[in-house]
């Protein structure tokens, strides 16, 4: 989605379901980036959302196309000869998480789909187990 039609969009309540957001090269936090740069960028996208009528029953998922980083400080759990994978940090925004919640469970790429899709069709999906971060029967607090 383009910039201008995603900050155009909540304030106009047209947010489609589901909206994929590739920052600019000069945003992405990869070298020579800056972090501080890449994550203030992307909070202009959260904070108009936050700011938006959609807010209510929406969730803002940030992840990373790759593993290693800044973000990982520890080294990744061995489970076999080939470790653990990739490790993509993701954090999610929402009325409908626990407010400063840790997963400590290991997931993978294609559990966040699961999650979309359970999102959108209201249905679990029998291939993954659910994602521990959301309850989309409620915001929390409610």
């Amino acid at each position: 989605m383009d910039d201008d039609v995603y900050f155009t969009d909540p304030r106009n309540g047209m947010l489609p379901q589901v909206a994929f957001i590739a920052p600019n090269v000069f945003a992405c936090e990869h070298p020579p980036a800056s972090i501080q740069w890449g994550q203030s960028y992307m909070n202009t996208f959260i904070s108009a959302l936050m700011a938006s009528s959609a807010w209510a029953t929406s969730a803002f998922i940030m992840t990373y196309d790759e593993g290693g980083g800044f973000f990982d400080h520890v080294a990744p759990p061995q489970f076999d000869a080939y470790g653990a994978g990739l490790r993509i940090p993701t954090l999610v925004v929402s009325p409908y998480v626990r407010r400063g919640y840790i997963s400590p469970t290991v997931y993978d790429a294609p559990v966040l789909l699961a999650g979309l899709n359970s999102a959108v069709t209201r249905k679990k999906s029998p291939s993954r187990g659910p994602c521990s971060w959301r309850n989309w029967s409620a915001p929390v607090g409610s």
